[in-house]
């Protein structure tokens, strides 16, 4: 087959794929009613994924955002291994250390006579350490070979797949950031309601498309990313229909600011974004070049950081927070 065929058959796949992926209506409300977002407003390079372009839809009915076409897993897979900004996260220890605790400070309540906490998507690890440090017998799980720990007690092992807990083993399991990625978002979900107790408690954290910094700058929102990174974007009603059409119980609701996600990056967004790209800074900052730039953002950071929270918790009750937290029960 020369490479000319080769191409006429990639294209039409790929036709094939896009026309599939429009037609199939949303996964949450079933409804038919979809349109293209963003089209033609953000760079194509960007875009693409090994020579596919790819876009957003929004459901007309219930809002939920969703990447067309969707990408492959074995896609997923090599991206998360070997392209994923895991050099940014690098960079930002402190901070990725402080938001661990913040968040088991934002939970605390919720873990109450808890005991057996599973982080799903575990990253790194810093909100497993945490809860160890507090008690909990803690367990961590994240698709990437290089982070994925089974943290008990200070023992790190590993553990490739989510069948290889048990059922009902655990009375707590947390996703922070981490449903925006799957690609199967209900088999995820049937598969970490199975491994909870019985009344056992789902804590899940996911962009929000009604925050108020979404709404103002639209495809330059930090949060949006590319849609084969985030391949889901949640508002609080569409989330917790899909949470509710899963057998699980609301019990909480709520939103803020985070550090990287926050007045100041929204007037970054508003003032520098407005003829660039999304992933300019971060691209500047992960270069030897951009080491002293990178160094004055995080000061800058900083400093905005007590105003960002005061401005986050004047919006929390208009649920406008970059941050959707939902805590629900089986």
């Amino acid at each position: 087959m020369n490479i000319e065929s080769s191409f006429i058959i990639h294209y039409f796949v790929c036709i094939i794929a896009f026309i599939s992926n429009r037609t199939m209506g949303c996964v949450i409300c079933k409804s038919g009613e979809q349109t293209v977002l963003f089209k033609d407003t953000i760079e194509s390079a960007e875009w693409i994924l090994n020579g596919i372009h790819y876009d957003y839809v929004r459901c007309h009915h219930c809002g939920f955002i969703q990447a067309s076409p969707i990408p492959e897993q074995e896609e997923l897979n090599a991206y998360y291994q070997h392209e994923y900004a895991y050099d940014w996260f690098q960079k930002n220890m402190f901070f990725k250390r402080w938001q661990a605790r913040h968040r088991l400070y934002k939970v605390r309540n919720h873990l109450k006579n808890k005991k057996r906490v599973l982080d799903f998507g575990c990253g790194h690890g810093f909100f497993v350490q945490a809860l160890s440090k507090k008690g909990f017998h803690a367990f961590g799980f994240d698709i990437g070979s290089d982070k994925i720990m089974h943290h008990n007690n200070g023992k790190i092992t590993n553990r490739y797949r989510l069948s290889d807990y048990e059922e009902k083993d655990f009375d707590v399991i947390t996703m922070w950031h981490v449903l925006e990625h799957m690609r199967d978002q209900d088999a995820v979900l049937e598969e970490l309601k199975a491994r909870l107790h019985p009344g056992g408690t789902l804590i899940i954290a996911v962009p929000n498309t009604d925050s108020l910094s979404f709404k103002l700058t639209q495809q330059k929102w930090g949060w949006l990313q590319q849609p084969y990174v985030h391949i889901n974007h949640y508002n609080a009603a569409n989330l917790c229909s899909l949470l509710e059409s899963k057998g699980f119980t609301i019990r909480s609701i709520r939103t803020s600011d985070t550090w990287d996600q926050n007045l100041y990056d929204l007037l970054i967004s508003l003032l520098f974004y407005r003829n660039k790209s999304r992933n300019t800074v971060r691209q500047y900052e992960d270069s030897g070049g951009g080491s002293l730039f990178f160094r004055i953002n995080q000061l800058v950071r900083l400093c905005f950081t007590p105003i960002s929270y005061f401005v986050s918790f004047l919006r929390r009750k208009r649920n406008e927070g970059n941050e959707l937290l939902i805590i629900a029960n089986q």
